[in-house]
């Protein structure tokens, strides 16, 4: 990995993947449950759906909340919890269920207790 774009990746899985979890999976793929091109292509799909459902379906959620009451004032909410079902749950359950077919049904690393927690309060919030 001696192309600074390789690096630039590297960093940013990092950075995303939880106290490092995910790029020493991409980096070891062997010390990885099952250690195959299998699991790399799971944690690439998880990864890719977390990120656009947390860095632009969610806040285009917050977004349609907060001004969608200035253009339809009695169904605001309603518009919210469509987006948020249709445009976030969905990906957001499909990314979920490559997680757990990536690395079993064990958390113990951080990244997966903390995304396990997220996903419990995402579908409970009221």
């Amino acid at each position: 990995m001696t192309d600074p774009m390789w690096f630039l990746i590297y960093v940013a899985l990092l950075v995303l993947g939880g106290f490092g979890g995910l790029a020493d999976a991409l980096e070891n793929p062997s010390a990885a449950q099952g250690g195959t091109w299998y699991y790399t292509q799971l944690v690439i799909a998880h990864a890719a759906l977390m990120a656009f459902v947390f860095l632009f379906v969610v806040p285009f959620g917050v977004i349609v909340a907060r001004y969608s009451a200035t253009w339809v004032a009695h169904s605001w909410f309603n518009h919210h919890v469509l987006t948020m079902l249709l445009l976030a749950g969905i990906p957001f359950v499909a990314a979920f269920g490559l997680g757990i077919q990536a690395v079993g049904e064990q958390f113990k690393d951080p990244h997966h207790i903390i995304g396990l927690t997220v996903f419990v309060g995402f579908w409970f919030q009221r």
